[in-house]
């Protein structure tokens, strides 16, 4: 047998202790139920699925009985030697990441002998997706976007510190803890980039990744970086604080969906959620630029405007180069839902309710109403 890869790692799982759980929805190898006790399938994708977990044995610097997640390689991909290599990459990628914002891998064990299971053991993390919160309660408030963000562009910063763009950036790879603190995760199309072509990584490979989320340099086909990853973020950032995709309207339609990122203009944020702040609307605008080089970024610039708000050096200088800005800020602020006093509208009113009692009588009519 030549193993692939075998890593392992202490660190501290946020879960709390297991609760009995059923038997999971879908086949664990035999060998793996010596070495795991298995809860609840909490995910599944085109490499693997995910199961709640708890060490039946030592496991690296993990001791017995510790709470983790394991991503078990799909029997249909066992074979598959590309597959193998991808799901290996995914744990090393991790393991050199040291980031409270990005799930952490604790062990792995990936092998070409089909007789030993691939999997991934990663630290449990109690929460749910970030799609799954837009779905229960969408939209988000503008401070919540802000600190998701923030959180997303800390991770990503410490994934491209280590040269590697996570190609995957979208709702359902973006976990929402308990205390909704944000963590990156499922680097499986996570690759390196290519430091002899500018900080790119090559096109080669067919696409990969999510057409709702893919900036218009990855659908070219043309090595893209880091400002890839920052195109999806802005995407996931719209939605949170609209409800909505910037181009809902062909949703659903790969070719619409692919000519939008080209060619058209994404609307504006605050014109579909009018009380966000200017410089969240900002933000989000400099994200979406079709040109990677006049993109908002780097990503530990953008955790930190996100953090420190008006206060932050980015946002003085803007607002310095752009008085219109200051402005609109202020104008923004000074905006105030008010209930508009109803009054002198008695003879209307007595016509109404006569209206009304004619309809519970069984003789219902047309009223139109006009104003102001």
């Amino acid at each position: 047998m030549r193993t692939i890869l075998k890593i392992a790692a202490d660190g501290v799982a946020l879960s709390p202790s297991m609760d009995a759980c059923d038997e999971p929805n879908t086949p664990v190898p035999a060998a793996l139920r010596a070495r795991f006790e298995f809860g609840e399938e909490l995910g599944t994708g085109a490499a693997g699925t995910v199961y709640r977990a708890r060490t039946l044995v030592p496991l690296g610097d993990l001791p017995l009985g510790y709470d983790v997640a394991v991503k078990v390689l799909r029997s249909g991909r066992t074979e598959d030697a590309g597959a193998r290599r991808q799901f290996a990459r995914e744990a090393a990628i991790g393991r050199q990441l040291e980031s409270e914002f990005v799930v952490r891998i604790h062990a792995a064990e990936v092998s070409d002998d089909l007789d030993q299971p691939s999997f991934v053991a990663m630290e449990y993390v109690a929460g749910r997706s970030l799609r799954t919160r837009l779905e229960q309660e969408a939209p988000v408030t503008g401070t919540l976007t802000r600190r998701i963000g923030a959180d997303a562009a800390r991770g990503l910063a410490a994934l491209h510190a280590l040269g590697v763009v996570h190609r995957d950036v979208k709702p359902e790879n973006l976990l929402l803890t308990d205390k909704s603190q944000l963590k990156l995760m499922d680097l499986g199309l996570a690759h390196s980039i290519d430091r002899r072509h500018d900080g790119a990584t090559s096109s080669s490979g067919g696409f990969h990744g999510s057409f709702a989320y893919a900036a218009p340099e990855v659908l070219r086909g043309r090595e893209h970086g880091p400002e890839a990853d920052l195109y999806a973020l802005g995407i996931v950032l719209f939605e949170a604080v609209t409800g909505r995709h910037p181009f809902a309207d062909v949703r659903g339609n790969a070719d619409a969906m692919i000519h939008a990122h080209l060619e058209t203009a994404p609307p504006r944020a605050a014109g579909f959620a009018p009380r966000i702040s200017v410089l969240l609307d900002e933000i989000i605008d400099g994200l979406l630029a079709k040109d990677p080089a006049k993109r908002f970024g780097p990503a530990d610039e953008l955790a930190e405007t996100l953090t420190l708000g008006e206060r932050s050096p980015y946002w003085r200088r803007h607002e310095r180069d752009e008085p219109r800005l200051a402005s609109a800020r202020r104008l923004r602020a000074m905006r105030r839902p008010a209930r508009t006093p109803f009054f002198g509208r008695a003879a209307e009113l007595r016509r109404l309710e006569r209206a009304w009692r004619e309809a519970r009588e069984g003789r219902g009519s047309t009223v139109h109403v006009s104003g102001p």
